[in-house]
């Protein structure tokens, strides 16, 4: 007669969390300033099962069925990081639900103009001005150089045209691109300093702290690169 060398149990109260870095237009996060083209999802479930091998002594946990989803929300890196790094500090972190009990929840489709969205659209609207000073001052500047050569004109007026661009056309985008790179810097900082502070409650339990051993030496020197 063959041993069962394993069992399976599962529970409505065993769950499983799982978190997915998803790369694609995130849409509205509430409470974000900023849409990304990456985001961070979570996903909780119910109904989970554990296995129990006997003979690894392993255990395994599972939970596969789409019907057992208890809810599934979005987050942005530093929504993350905020959320990981703030135990027991504030009323929550913002976070935008997708997901409930297996059923997609409605998204948010008015637009929130955001602090960022605000300060973008009045740098726009400078900058439409701008573009027209850039003209005026091209057309103005068309009768001092008439009795230069055609090709020095060119030139004059090619020079004009490229600062125009430069400085109308292509800061918009550098700011989009500066605004996504902020905000990944931002979670990159949350996540260092919680692993640092983490680490040095570790070491502050240490048996040699509580025997009177200085233990400052045993934390990383600070780096002024």
């Amino acid at each position: 007669m063959e041993r069962d060398e394993s069992k399976t149990t599962r529970h409505e109260s065993f769950g499983t969390i799982k978190a997915h870095r998803i790369v694609g237009h995130s849409g509205f996060m509430y409470g974000s300033d900023v849409k990304l083209d990456s985001f961070i999802q979570i996903e909780i479930t119910k109904n989970s099962s554990v296995e129990y091998d006997r003979v690894l002594g392993r255990r395994t946990y599972s939970s596969n069925k789409k019907k057992d989803s208890v809810v599934a929300i979005k987050m942005t890196p530093a929504q993350f990081a905020e959320f990981i790094t703030t135990l027991n500090i504030g009323n929550g972190t913002p976070c935008t639900i997708e997901e409930i009990g297996g059923e997609r929840i409605d998204q948010f489709k008015e637009e929130i103009q955001g602090r960022v969205d605000y300060e973008i659209e009045k740098l726009r609207k400078s900058l439409k001005e701008h573009r027209r000073q850039f003209n005026r001052a091209k057309e103005a500047i068309i009768p001092l150089i008439d009795k230069l050569p055609k090709k020095r004109q060119e030139v004059i007026l090619s020079i004009i045209e490229s600062v125009a661009t430069s400085v109308c056309s292509n800061t918009p985008f550098y700011l989009d691109t500066l605004t996504e790179v902020v905000e990944e810097v931002t979670a990159t900082a949350k996540t260092e300093i919680a692993s640092f502070i983490g680490m040095a409650q570790n070491i502050a339990t240490l048996p040699q702290n509580r025997a009177g051993v200085d233990t400052s030496k045993l934390l990383p020197e600070a780096s002024h690169e």
